[in-house]
């Protein structure tokens, strides 16, 4: 027996304590469309009642001032017009992607995070 999970991105910055920025996909029904939901605030998601687990994507290297960019190129990502399967799983695992095509992660990095995310996803989900 498989349980939904929800994914979605966290992003901070060192540099600026204030910079707190969450995005994912998500729906309201199975018969919605998918939506892009941003959060511009700092949010305690371990503290979450449904909180599961994280995993840590390390950094994401961007100039002073342009530490939006991830965000803005996971948030890009296609929503509308997808495959019947598609999920708030492969938006992330999409928008990653866009972050190693505009050159500010590795292909390495992608692979490392897709198993990391994976098995963070099924751990526990199969009884």
């Amino acid at each position: 027996m498989w349980f939904n999970r929800h994914i979605l991105l966290y992003f901070t910055s060192p540099e600026d304590l204030d910079f707190h920025e969450t995005v994912h996909a998500q729906r309201y029904d199975a018969k919605s469309s998918w939506v892009v939901d941003r959060i511009h605030r700092r949010v305690e998601w371990a503290l979450s009642e449904t909180y599961v687990s994280h995993v840590n994507a390390g950094a994401v290297r961007v100039r002073r001032g342009e530490e939006m960019m991830p965000a803005n190129i996971v948030a890009a990502t296609p929503v509308q017009g997808q495959e019947g399967d598609w999920n708030c799983q492969k938006f992330i695992l999409e928008g990653l992607r866009g972050i190693v095509s505009h050159g500010l992660q590795t292909n390495e990095w992608y692979n490392f995070m897709e198993g990391q995310i994976t098995e963070c996803l099924i751990d526990g989900a199969v009884p």
